[in-house]
């Protein structure tokens, strides 16, 4: 835990800004910008949501996905 690596475990319930535009239904890979373990970050993000998630949409990290990927929902939504 001390080799500096983010863990991202750590972004389970945080939440995080679209930076580039995440395809909807899993179909692709976007970034988001979050403060992860004191550092701000970028991070791949994929979403189950019927609609692509634009810049600047609010997401919270809902899993992991892979080692460098996360699953995030618009913030209020509730499926």
């Amino acid at each position: 835990q001390h080799s500096g690596n983010l863990d991202l475990k750590n972004a389970i319930g945080r939440k995080a800004k679209v930076y580039i535009t995440i395809p909807p239904a899993l179909k692709g890979e976007g970034k988001v910008n979050l403060t992860l373990q004191e550092r701000f970050t970028e991070v791949s993000a994929m979403t189950e949501e019927e609609n692509a998630l634009k810049p600047g949409t609010l997401v919270e990290v809902v899993n992991i996905l892979d080692d460098d990927t996360l699953l995030v929902k618009t913030v209020g939504m509730e499926k």
